[in-house]
């Protein structure tokens, strides 16, 4: 067990530039849409915006307030000085984070109230889970103004900040907050989005004492007791020391669960110059807590494997080398698709009537059918050794099978009814991405997977879908731990790569002809794309290089 974690904290380091802000123009300016009157344009353009000027009209009173919310500094300090005495003290902005889509409306009243009407695509919510909004969403909002010493000052206003996606790329940055998959073998990343500011350590423990987020909640768990609080309202950093102080109820943790307690905080605060070293107090007590983080491996380098020929074979810049017991296999079935282990020990082959595995290094071993079928997708194995096996058909059941080849009931939920064209795991296996429906209702979805004590899958979690507009998604691949790879068909006969930050952002990669599947692993260079004449490219430097010819089929064994 505490192998596994070892591998998963070498393999947070690894990834963390996957959670990091967007890569944007960090010289002061951001252009802005023509949504935006002319008049309020200019207060968008710095990071740091103004405060009220003598003599302001309501009207430049609430414009100037709303575009305060580019300036997180100071607890947002500038747009205090546009709210009445009364309201300064009581007002809080980290209760909700608007992003602004499109135009907004701003309309001031003879008696003293005012509105907004503001075209918005996400929020945040005081806890920094993103969530994408429908469509053509409208947030509605109001407020009072007052004068005071003969300046008008908004009196009554609601508890949120209101940034354009632009600002919000550089003000925000994505974070993870860590949970155990039932079995206490993985940590498990929630992304989460605050301000770059002092306080962020705090509301980043805040939100892990909290809980997860709620479709991903039933895949996990937490080694930190229900109702644990921070026991002062800071998390305290002294020369690379966070001082993490507890309330009583973190007591109810067992000395045996307290390493994980400790490392579930550690992880979470990695990001944060580096990593903090992290002391865990409970109740102003220090806790001598094993460190279960002494001498992390490094992640081992793996290649692509590749079907083709007959074969399957690494691919690597200097070399390609088979899959060693892989082509007598290939030999006999005419396989399609495939699934490979870390340890390269466990295969899974689609062919024209089923999906057949078979274990290496084992003396005996056959080849044996888990499923007979016409209509599956590539067949996947997780981190636990479960094989699954998804039809494309909407009624379908999802077939999963133990280690031993057994089928294990599993129920498919909420994506009974809906067709699949691609299926994806996690590298945890606690998550996974599927594209489902048909037609202007094919989406991208991801969900938790349900697990018993034992990590044996029983269902999925309720769906949700990744930020931005994704007109017609043909293949999902994950990058890393909190990332996904897509394609986006669009329009035309180019193809758009992008990644998708699970619970965020997403950017777009240079477009490739007649892509039809993607797969990646980490970094970001490690993503490669077949196209409908079976070419492999990979990724590398920002564009996209031809690496081979008559490729059937390709994945990241383990993935």
């Amino acid at each position: 067990m505490f192998k596994h974690l070892k591998q998963f904290l070498a393999a947070v380091l690894a990834v963390s530039f996957l959670t990091g802000c967007a890569q944007i123009q960090t010289n002061g300016l951001i252009k802005t849409g023509q949504d935006l009157q002319p008049a309020l344009e200019s207060d968008f353009l710095y990071y740091s915006p103004t405060g009220p000027v003598e003599d302001a009209t309501k009207y430049e009173i609430l414009a100037g307030f709303l575009n305060a919310g580019t300036g997180p500094q100071n607890d947002y300090s500038t747009a205090r000085e546009f709210l009445s005495e009364d309201l300064r003290a009581n007002w809080k902005p980290s209760q909700r984070t608007l992003i602004q889509a499109g135009s907004r409306l701003l309309t001031v009243n003879s008696d003293n109230s005012a509105s907004a009407s503001i075209s918005v695509s996400a929020q945040i919510g005081d806890q920094g889970e993103f969530e994408s909004l429908p469509a053509n969403s409208t947030e509605y909002l109001n407020f009072k103004f007052i004068k005071e010493d003969g300046q008008w000052r908004i009196s009554s206003a609601p508890n949120l900040t209101v940034v354009i996606e632009p600002v919000f790329e550089v003000i925000f940055r994505s974070y993870s907050v860590y949970f155990y998959d039932n079995e206490f073998e993985y940590l498990v990343p929630d992304v989460r989005w605050f301000p770059s500011r002092a306080s962020t350590t705090t509301r980043l423990v805040d939100a892990l004492l909290n809980g997860p987020s709620t479709w991903l909640a039933p895949a996990v768990t937490s080694a930190i007791p229900a109702g644990t609080e921070l026991a002062v309202n800071a998390v305290t950093v002294n020369q690379g020391l966070a001082s993490v102080d507890l309330s009583a109820a973190a007591l109810k943790a067992t000395v045996g669960k307290r390493p994980y307690m400790e490392a579930q905080i550690r992880v979470t605060l990695l990001p944060l110059s580096s990593g903090y070293n992290v002391q865990v107090l409970i109740e102003q007590t220090p806790q001598d807590i094993q460190d279960i983080n002494s001498l992390v491996p490094a992640i081992r380098s793996t290649s692509p494997v590749v079907l083709v020929d007959g074969n399957l074979k690494h691919v690597d810049l200097s070399a390609s080398t088979d899959v060693i017991g892989a082509k007598p296999i290939l030999q006999q079935l005419d396989s399609t698709e495939f699934a490979l282990t870390d340890d390269e020990k466990y295969l899974l082959l689609r062919t024209s009537d089923g999906i057949y595995s078979r274990r290496f290094g084992i003396l005996g071993a056959k080849t044996d059918r888990l499923v007979a079928g016409t209509d599956f997708l590539a067949p996947a194995i997780d981190r636990q050794n479960f094989a699954w096996a998804m039809p494309s058909a909407a009624n379908s059941p999802v077939f999963v099978f133990d280690s031993l080849g057994r089928q294990v009931q599993f129920a498919s939920g909420w994506l009974h009814g809906l067709e699949r064209s691609q299926f994806s795991i996690s590298p945890e296996g606690s998550r996974a991405a599927v594209i489902a429906g048909t037609g202007a209702n094919r989406r991208l979805y991801v969900m938790s997977i349900i697990r018993d004590q034992f990590g044996k899958p029983i269902s999925f979690g309720l769906p949700v879908k990744p930020y931005g507009e994704i007109s017609s998604v043909t293949s999902v691949s994950w990058v890393g731990l909190t990332s996904l790879a897509i394609l986006d068909q669009g329009i035309g006969e180019y193809t758009t790569p992008k990644i998708l930050t699970i619970g965020g952002l997403s950017r777009a990669l240079p477009q490739v002809l007649h892509a039809k599947a993607i797969i990646g692993s980490n970094p970001v260079s490690s993503l490669f794309i077949q196209t409908d004449e079976n070419e492999f490219f990979q990724y590398r430097s920002a564009f996209w290089s031809k690496v081979s010819s008559n490729v059937l089929a390709m994945h990241f064994p383990g993935m």
